[in-house]
């Protein structure tokens, strides 16, 4: 809402904003879920003022990454000469920061009052019944584990990652070659078909389906399969047409013969309707070379306008102004063209041999040009988008998280993704037009999540780097699987509908989801594993003792921590102890436990 109102202020609405809420919602879940996974991390015997301070402080750094970078993305994005596009980029960096001022603020203050219900002991959605404890649980023993109301014991997503997924991947060379080498496979095989991308567009794709438009178009590609001709015109304007140089320009220009537009490798033969030719042929000039006396010229061409048949009917084509002529248009068409990319390469080419006539001021223009235009950069501007959006992902990465390998890694996970996108367009067959390009705008913004939550704890936490690693896929894999699938769950209904805006973002935010979890969760993990930069921390106990000064900071307490829980509020996995939320401890004896 927020978006909607302050954006509609600066740009207009246009039908691909209506992808936007999709985008707010996969952002902005993904955060939610990240913020309590950390909160339900910690003990729920901690103070629920500490709780939350704890959550932010480990839960915060990754949300305000991804934010910025999501953002920056966009906003330089919206450098693009594509309007769309554009005015789409600035509306999607202002909801990207709209919805992580509310995630930290609306929303936490929501989690908030839900662990003081929760702490009350009543009911979820009837908050005035108190309830009795679920059997089987057993006053907050996470050894022991407690069932959820489906009769599944708490924190299954997150034993899977830590004792299955992780040792799964990590454990075996042969298993992190093979997804490197299907990972590596797949990212050559996309390059191939991102070089066959085409640009291809038509003004049907947004009508309503079932409208008389939109059945006109699908009966006349059916029985016809014709692309509609391109009729453009020639204009000409406040220019000396009695100087004799001015008429040779203009003969070079509209010559039926050997003119410039005549000679168009696109000119359909015998399709230019011009006044002038017209004019010629009432004065009897049939030679380029012959040319009208200066003083003669507009008594002959009033004569020609007002007594000749031909002339009345061009007459609508001239502007004349205190006896002059200020603005002309002739008229002429393309041959059949078979695609997009031979309808802009017509365009060029008539403008071309319009310029080479020599004639002040003189251009050509038809309707469909308006989309032409568009198709013309849309290869460019797509490219440039996305240059430019990974350059901002990895500088504010690089600033953020401060070292140059982890956010190398974390750009490598969005950049194999992108590219990946790219080149299952063109297997899907989805061609680029205004409509995929935006769509292909929120890959950066989508993708970056999954691997940058995965980079930011890994570096947070301490151990080796396996150890790293598993805390980082313990601790995040749960929230980064919900939100995935939760995004995929929402865009659903998009792919049942007949629009082919929504049936093109279904399309594509399915693979941006898909590629964006598959190298976040299994290519940054092992590259990590494999070259990994050294932690923020030497110790567990050094992490512990920044994380407890931050909280005591927001809590306003000194820096002693007094009045703080306990430190000793660790969670087993395996050998490995992992501090709260997941931060990688040394290796302990069960006793030292």
């Amino acid at each position: 809402g927020m978006t909607f109102g302050i954006g509609s202020l600066f740009t207009f609405y246009g039908p691909v904003h209506q992808a936007l809420p999709l985008l707010m919602v996969a952002v902005g879940i993904d955060d939610t879920f990240v913020i309590v996974s950390a909160f339900d991390d910690l003990d729920e015997d901690m103070e629920i003022k500490e709780r939350i301070a704890r959550a932010l402080s480990r839960a915060g750094t990754s949300v305000t990454v991804t934010t910025l970078t999501n953002s920056c993305a966009f906003f330089v994005g919206s450098l693009t000469e594509t309007l769309a596009l554009r005015y789409f980029a600035y509306w999607a960096g202002m909801g990207i920061i709209f919805d992580f001022l509310l995630q930290t603020t609306f929303f936490v203050a929501c989690l908030t009052y839900d662990a003081r219900r929760q702490q009350a002991k009543r009911c979820d959605v009837l908050s005035c019944i108190e309830t009795s404890p679920l059997p089987g649980a057993h006053n907050h023993d996470t050894s022991a584990g407690r069932e959820n109301v489906c009769g599944i014991e708490d924190g299954v997503l997150q034993r899977f990652f830590e004792r299955k997924y992780a040792r799964f991947i990590l454990s075996r060379w042969y298993v992190q070659a093979g997804l490197m080498s299907i990972a590596v496979g797949v990212f050559m095989l996309c390059i191939f078909g991102t070089t066959r991308l085409t640009n291809e567009f038509d003004i049907s794709y947004f009508y309503m389906p079932g409208s008389r438009a939109y059945k006109y178009e699908q009966a006349d590609n059916e029985y016809f399969e014709m692309r509609p001709e391109i009729w453009y015109y020639i204009f000409t304007g406040d220019y000396d047409y009695a100087d004799r140089d001015n008429q040779l320009a203009m003969n070079r220009l509209f010559d039926p013969d050997n003119g410039a537009i005549a000679s168009d490798p696109y000119y359909r033969d015998e399709s230019l309707r011009s006044w002038y030719n017209n004019f010629r042929e009432f004065a009897n000039l049939t030679e380029p070379q012959q040319l009208f006396s200066p003083e003669d010229y507009y008594p002959l061409l009033n004569q020609y306008l007002t007594t000749t048949e031909m002339g009345n009917f061009f007459a609508k084509n001239i502007v004349m102004e205190q006896e002059r002529m200020i603005a002309t248009k002739s008229i002429a068409r393309f041959v059949s063209l078979e695609t997009n990319e031979d309808e802009v390469d017509a365009m060029h080419s008539l403008r071309n041999s319009v310029d080479s006539a020599g004639v002040e001021d003189a251009f050509a223009f038809g309707s469909p040009f308006i989309y032409l235009e568009g198709d013309s950069i849309i290869k460019d501007e797509a490219v440039k988008s996305a240059l430019l959006s990974l350059t901002a992902v990895f500088v504010v990465t690089l600033v953020l998280v401060g070292h140059l390998y982890a956010a190398s890694i974390v750009l490598l996970g969005v950049g194999f993704s992108v590219i990946d996108l790219l080149g299952f367009m063109n297997f899907f067959d989805i061609n680029l037009n205004t409509v995929s390009v935006i769509s292909l705008a929120l890959a950066v913004g989508l993708t970056i999540d999954f691997s940058a939550h995965i980079g930011l704890v890994f570096m947070s936490s301490v151990g080796n780097k396996r150890e790293r690693v598993e805390a980082a896929l313990s601790h995040l894999g749960p929230a980064l699987m919900h939100g995935g699938f939760t995004t995929i769950l929402i865009i659903g209904v998009l792919g049942f509908s007949e629009s082919y805006v929504f049936n093109v973002f279904f399309k594509v935010i399915l693979m941006i989801i898909s590629l964006g979890m598959f190298h976040g969760m299994v290519i940054v993990p092992i590259v990590l594993h494999w070259i990994g930069p050294e932690s923020y921390f030497s110790s567990a106990d050094e992490a512990r003792n920044e994380e407890n000064a931050f909280v005591a900071k927001m809590l306003n307490r000194n820096s002693s921590n007094r009045g703080l829980t306990s430190n000793n509020n660790d969670m087993r996995t395996g050998d490995v102890i992992i501090d709260d939320g997941g931060i990688a401890g040394e290796k302990l004896a069960d006793d030292e436990t």
